[in-house]
């Protein structure tokens, strides 16, 4: 084998999760939790290990991720409803620099960093299903949905001095100052009971993504460099119809169709690496995946069948 890289990673987590539903009266029922995770990361990254100047990276943090939630879940005699909120908070316990620009300050004022801070979002979400007949029934739901950055996204490269930058201009430096991409989700569809054996079901959807992890050129003297930023958007919309069968005669069967547009603004992270001028422009996404089906087929016997 003849690898250029050498690296070595180690994350550990510490999980607290709480959960607690009560049925606070015959229509309410009140869902709310909250979980946490701790994680101490640690990467040491020499891509070339027997070059005088390599691309080398060390690191350790213990960023901390939070989340609450609260849902009512209403039951009236024709309509589910599913109203909540989630809050979500990214502690990257980490620095920044103050003045990105200024590579070639004194050490002082280049080196100079400031507290990342707490990065937070709300995002209400909504739900209604309501039967139209017997064996027909209408969804809808909306909501807002977070994910926060790869860590890779947030501390690569980011403990360097402004000199080891000046000396590798061309390395991708991590940005521990940014927030969650968030997703503006819509869906609505009908599910059709064909039989008693035979469902059928369909989905449109529509999805806003904003706040996208991309890379930047930090226009610095007197060397530019590449960053990450909040900067990349993406709209994926379309459809899918699934037909289903129930276990009947030994066999069950699920058969599904997707109808998808994926645009936007970059199909990765460093898409747009070394592009003096940015795209703005939405194009189609590498995720476009204009048409897709999927199924499955099962057998089940008793234990006592035998062919004839």
């Amino acid at each position: 084998c003849d690898f250029s890289t050498w690296q070595y990673n180690k994350t550990d987590q510490v999980i607290g999760n709480f959960d607690l539903t009560r049925t606070v009266s015959k229509i309410n029922e009140i869902k709310t939790g909250i979980n946490f995770t701790g994680y101490t990361l640690q990467m040491l990254n020499n891509s070339l290990p027997w070059d005088a100047n390599p691309f080398w990276d060390g690191y350790k943090y213990s960023p901390t991720v939070m989340a609450a939630y609260v849902q009512d879940r209403a039951d009236f005699e024709d309509l589910e409803v599913r109203a909540g909120i989630r809050f979500d908070l990214l502690d990257s316990k980490a620095s920044v620099r103050v003045f990105p620009e200024s590579l070639g300050a004194t050490d002082s004022v280049a080196n100079l960093t400031r507290e990342a801070g707490l990065k937070y979002r709300l995002s209400p979400r909504l739900g209604v299903s309501y039967p139209v007949t017997e064996r027909i029934k209408f969804r809808f739901s909306y909501g807002h949905f977070f994910k926060n950055p790869s860590f890779i996204d947030l501390y690569s490269y980011a403990d360097r001095t402004a000199a080891e930058l000046r000396s590798r201009g061309n390395v991708i430096v991590g940005n521990a100052d940014m927030g969650a991409e968030k997703t503006i989700a819509y869906e609505i569809g009908f599910d059709a009971q064909l039989s008693d054996i035979f469902q059928f079901d369909v989905t449109a959807f529509y999805k806003d993504v904003f706040d996208l992890s991309g890379v930047r050129t930090v226009h610095a003297l007197p060397q530019p460099y590449t960053m990450y930023f909040n900067v990349e958007y993406a709209r994926i919309q379309g459809f899918e119809a699934t037909v289903t069968k129930a276990l009947n005669q030994y066999w069950s069967s699920r058969i599904g169709y997707t109808f998808q547009i994926a645009k936007g603004t970059a199909s990765t992270a460093d898409a747009q690496y070394l592009r003096t001028t940015p795209r703005q422009l939405d194009y189609f996404l590498d995720q476009d995946q204009r048409h897709a089906f999927h199924g499955d087929l099962s057998f089940s016997f008793p234990s006592d069948f035998g062919f004839v």
